[in-house]
């Protein structure tokens, strides 16, 4: 019985290593990815306790809301920074498409947001190079 086990753990151990192999040959083909200045996140760790999605996504989608009716409030700023460090290169050229469209899969990670709200942030925001 034990022998069978070593066999069963040699198998899953080689199994192991030719998908670690073959996941790093595929990893240099992924061409372009956006670049984040500084994790997004801002250290609050993944989802948020709501079953809304990604808290500093809500949080970002309340605060960069209230700025297209008004002003946005300092206390914004950890949920703002996050979304405006999303940015995206093309051949080493800032790519404002493709930065919006990362932006967007951000805001989109607060499933309880209206898309309408999130598609208003990113059309005024998405493209920005720099902060708000």
């Amino acid at each position: 019985m034990k022998s069978n086990r070593k066999s069963v753990f040699r198998g899953l151990a080689a199994a192991w290593i030719v998908s670690a192999f073959a996941l790093a040959s595929v990893a240099p083909a992924v061409a372009e990815v956006p670049v984040v200045k500084q994790p997004v996140g801002g250290g609050g760790g993944g989802s948020g306790g709501s079953s809304g999605g990604n808290a500093n996504a809500c949080g970002a989608v309340l605060c960069l809301a209230s700025s297209l009716t008004g002003n946005m409030p300092s206390s914004c700023k950890q949920y703002v920074d996050p979304y405006f460090a999303i940015v995206s290169f093309h051949h080493g050229d800032f790519s404002p498409s493709r930065t919006a469209q990362s932006r967007m899969n951000f805001l989109n990670q607060c499933s309880s947001s209206d898309s309408n709200t999130r598609s208003s942030i990113n059309n005024k925001y998405g493209s920005q190079q720099g902060g708000n």
